[in-house]
């Protein structure tokens, strides 16, 4: 999903007051738009295509013959792909939008050549799907890594994961990335704050109009106080995941830690304050020391980078889960919010 990236509304979440059409059974259907006053409001989350149970067993079957009698039950969707669990043992994923098709791209070519990580698994692409049966896009297949959602963790559970959380991205910003990989570049900005701030108003305007007072003078505290002063957007690019928050990663049940880092549609050589968001988000402030120390010592100026981009994929993560009534994402995302403004 991509809560950090295209962050581009014309209109705010407040203005776009609409429920959203129900899916008919079986399989995909093509979401249609619906007039607004006199305007029509597409959301960043808003799908083209969706790729239902019966369509994905259809094109598993067509394309890959070994996985029949297929079986098929929808895990999660985002922003740019659906989830389906097949046969109990891989994790299928549908583009939902035509420009997700770049990002299972980049996945397939990259994630085969990544190394192992010591303790957390990553999805690796194991089937490439093709177009076919009416649907327009390429979709990919990977070996189903067992876990948890990582929501209602205590914080003491969750200071547990701080060392392999920070030994995982040490790992990974120091990844030599080949050109053959064709790994873009971070062309959104993703860290720039002067350029990301007007945005992130705009979101807790659309956090007041849900009547979430609260979080609502929480944030707004921050932006009214963050001081940009000799922040600049230089850093030295190195590969990250881009998209790190509670819903792309895993958590194993019996030892609640972390366990694996899924949805990879968003690597790209960049900042690593990107991913170093995630330590904001999901660790209690005091495991960050551990966190820190597992994968070296940053800028108190990286360290604003990566609160502020933590702040604002948690923001626009719990209008998400508003929007689709998913109640225990938006709880998440709300205590996710807390947790990146203590410092």
């Amino acid at each position: 999903m991509r809560f950090i990236l295209h962050i581009c509304l014309s209109h705010t979440l407040q203005e776009a007051r609409w429920k959203w059409p129900s899916c008919q059974k079986g399989h995909w259907w093509k979401s249609k738009r619906l007039p607004l006053r006199n305007n029509s409001v597409t959301k960043l989350w808003d799908g083209e295509q969706i790729v239902g149970e019966g369509a994905a067993a259809d094109l598993i079957a067509a394309q890959f013959p070994g996985f029949i009698p297929v079986t098929v039950r929808k895990l999660d969707q985002g922003f740019d792909n659906t989830v389906h669990l097949v046969n109990g043992t891989y994790v299928f994923r549908f583009p939902r939008r035509q420009v997700a098709t770049a990002l299972l791209d980049t996945e397939a070519r990259l994630l085969p050549e990544l190394p192992t990580f010591e303790g957390i698994d990553i999805a690796r692409p194991e089937f490439f799907g093709k177009p076919s049966h009416g649907y327009p896009w390429p979709f990919l297949g990977y070996k189903h890594i067992p876990g948890k959602q990582a929501y209602d963790l205590s914080e003491k559970e969750r200071a547990h994961s701080a060392r392999p959380l920070g030994e995982f991205l040490k790992k990974l910003h120091n990844v030599d990335v080949k050109p053959e990989w064709k790994v873009p570049e971070d062309y959104l900005h993703r860290t720039d704050i002067h350029k990301r701030l007007p945005k992130l108003h705009s979101y807790i305007q659309d956090i007041k109009g849900t009547g979430e007072t609260a979080l609502y003078q929480k944030l707004t505290g921050y932006v009214e106080t963050i001081d940009t002063n000799g922040l600049t957007d230089s850093y030295k690019p190195t590969l990250v995941h881009g998209d790190l928050h509670i819903k792309n990663v895993l958590i194993d049940p019996k030892e609640n830690l972390l366990k694996g880092i899924i949805d990879w549609g968003d690597v790209h050589k960049g900042d690593p304050a990107v991913d170093l968001s995630f330590a904001y988000s999901f660790l209690p402030p005091e495991a960050r020391p551990a966190f820190f120390h597992a994968y070296g010592d940053v800028s108190q100026a990286v360290k604003v980078k990566a609160q502020f981009v933590s702040l604002c994929i948690s923001t626009l993560l719990y209008l998400y889960g508003c929007d689709y009534k998913d109640y225990n994402l938006s709880h998440a995302a709300s205590q996710s919010v807390t947790r990146a403004l203590v410092i």
